[in-house]
C-alpha cells in the first residue's frame, strides 16, 4: 500500500531520532568514564534496540539512504561499552603474591617492611609518593616491569588509578603508566599553588592551647619545607608569613606577641616561630594553674593578693596571666 506524504515524513523523522540516539550514546562513551556495569548493560540494550528500529524504518521508507555510517556508529558504540564492562568486571590485580617491598641494604640487620602510602591524585602528595615508590620499587633490580606495574596499580586510588587502569597488564605498560602520572601530576606551578593555598586556609585559633599552637607551626613548617624544595625563595617571605600567621592566632596570643617583640627591629619569621613555640611550652607547663585557656573557660577562681604591696582593679578578677597588676 502506497504511503502518504505525511506517513513518509513521520517515518523519516522517527529514523532520524534513532540515529540521534546512537550518536548520543557513542558521544557519552567518548566524553565520560562510566564505571557502573548495570548502566553500561542498559546502554548496550538501548543501542541494539535503536539500531534494529533504524533498520526496520529504512526498510519501510525504502529510500536510498546509505546505512554504513549508522552501522559504524552502532558497532563502535557497542564495542566500547562491552570493553568497558569487561574492564570493570576483571579483578583488580593486587601485589598479594609479590614479595614484600623492603629497602635493599647491605647490612645483616633485617629492617621491617616500609609501607608506601597510597596516592589518590592530590598534587602536593605526588612527589613524596613517586620518590618513595622509585626508591623502593622502581630502583629494585629484583622486580621486573610487570611486577613493578602491579605494585604501581596497587598503590594508586581514585582519580590516579582511573588514569592508568585501562592499560593492558603487561610489562610495556609500566613506563607508559609512569609517564601518564608524571604528565598529570608533576605540575610544579600547580603544586606550589596548592601549598600556598594550604597556608592561607589554615584554621583560625579561637583560644590558646599547646596542641593548637604546635599544630599550626608544624603544618606551616611542612608546607614551607615543600616550597623550599620547589625552589621558592621562602627566606624572603618573613613579613608576609608573620602577617599571615598572626591572623591565625587567637586574640590573647596575638596580643602577647606584639607586647613581646622588639618594636625597634624588623621582626623575623624565626623569631615569630620561637615565640609561638615558647608560648605553647608555657601553656603546657602552666596547665591547671590558672592559665589563659582555663581562665577563659571560667575554671579559675578570682585571685586574692596576699601582699599589701600590690592592689588589683575590678577587672583583675581572673588569672594573673590575663590581667596585669597595678603597683600601689
Amino acid at each position: 500500500m502506497e504511503k502518504t506524504e505525511e506517513e513518509r515524513r513521520q517515518l523519516v523523522a522517527r529514523r532520524g531520532t534513532k540515529k540521534g540516539t546512537l550518536t548520543r550514546l557513542k558521544n557519552k562513551m567518548e566524553e565520560s568514564y562510566i564505571n557502573d556495569i548495570e548502566m553500561l548493560k542498559l546502554m548496550v540494550e538501548r543501542a541494539q534496540t535503536a539500531f534494529h528500529d533504524y533498520e526496520d524504518l529504512c526498510e519501510k521508507i525504502g529510500d536510498e539512504e546509505d546505512p554504513i555510517a549508522v552501522e559504524t556508529t552502532f558497532y563502535e558504540c557497542v564495542a566500547a561499552m562491552r570493553q568497558r564492562i569487561a574492564d570493570l568486571s576483571a579483578p583488580v590485580p593486587t601485589p598479594a603474591v609479590l614479595p614484600a617491598v623492603t629497602p635493599q641494604v647491605s647490612s645483616k640487620i633485617k629492617l621491617p617492611s616500609i609501607q608506601i602510602p597510597s596516592f589518590n591524585g592530590k598534587y602536593t602528595e605526588y612527589r613524596p609518593f613517586i620518590e618513595m615508590f622509585t626508591a623502593l620499587v622502581h630502583n629494585n633490580e629484583g622486580f621486573d616491569n610487570i611486577q613493578k606495574f602491579f605494585y604501581l596499580r596497587s598503590f594508586l586510588k581514585a582519580e590516579a588509578f582511573d588514569l592508568i587502569k585501562n592499560l593492558p597488564v603487561i610489562g610495556q605498560s609500566y613506563s607508559e603508566a609512569l609517564k601518564i602520572l608524571a604528565d598529570r601530576y608533576d605540575n610544579k606551578y600547580k603544586i606550589i599553588n596548592e601549598h600556598i593555598n594550604a597556608l592561607f586556609e589554615l584554621p583560625m585559633l579561637t583560644k590558646s592551647s599547646p596542641s593548637a599552637l604546635r599544630s599550626l607551626i608544624s603544618i606551616t613548617k611542612q608546607h614551607l619545607a615543600a616550597l623550599k624544595n620547589l625552589d621558592e625563595a621562602i627566606e624572603k617571605w618573613d613579613s608576609v608569613l608573620i602577617c599571615l600567621l598572626n591572623k591565625k592566632l587567637d586574640p590573647v596570643t596575638n596580643r602577647e606577641y606584639h607586647l613581646h617583640r622588639d618594636s625597634s627591629k624588623q621582626p623575623t619569621f624565626n623569631d615569630f616561630l620561637k615565640f609561638v613555640e615558647g608560648r605553647a611550652l608555657a601553656l603546657e607547663n602552666s596547665e591547671g594553674r590558672g592559665d589563659t585557656a582555663s581562665c577563659a573557660a571560667g575554671k579559675v577562681a578570682p585571685v586574692k593578693m596576699a601582699s599589701s604591696s600590690f592592689v588589683t582593679t575590678k577587672a583583675s578578677q581572673g588569672c594573673l596571666y590575663c590581667v596585669p597588676v597595678v603597683a600601689a
